[in-house]
């Protein structure tokens, strides 16, 4: 709908002295009924617009929805969010060990003179991108 109001703002100059009192009925009831979109333009535009919802969101209305959604709809999306939930839990862990991981290679491979600490930004990097 943004993108038919877009069109529409881009084709407006090419109607600059275009002269309406030459229509007939007919074909001022349509532009009447097409004008409609430019007079509410900011309720169109709220209305369709792109909205995020979060996940906490979505997971209230399955809750408050239960009862209409069925058993096994409710448990089979219950039982996807728990395992979503326990992958959440367990990443800075899994982090933790890859990032660890990495640092001892990196320690492997520099000098003895090196202190470590790119190695250690760059390890933790790693390993957080590897667990998620």
């Amino acid at each position: 709908m943004v993108d038919m109001l877009k069109k529409g703002d881009d084709l407006r100059p090419a109607y600059a002295n275009f002269d309406y009192e030459a229509l007939d009925s007919t074909q001022l009831g349509w532009i009447r009924h097409l004008t409609y979109f430019s007079q509410y333009r900011a309720h169109v535009i709220r209305r369709h617009a792109v909205k995020r919802v979060s996940n906490d969101m979505k997971i209230l209305f399955i809750e408050q929805h239960s009862m209409k959604l069925g058993d096994r709809v409710f448990y089979t999306l219950e039982s996807k969010r728990q395992t979503y939930l326990q992958a959440l839990e367990a990443t800075p862990y899994i982090a933790g060990v890859f990032s660890l991981c990495f640092l001892c290679l990196y320690a492997i491979k520099t000098p003895l003179t090196s202190k470590l600490y790119k190695e250690a930004f760059y390890s933790l990097g790693l390993g957080m991108m590897l667990a998620g």
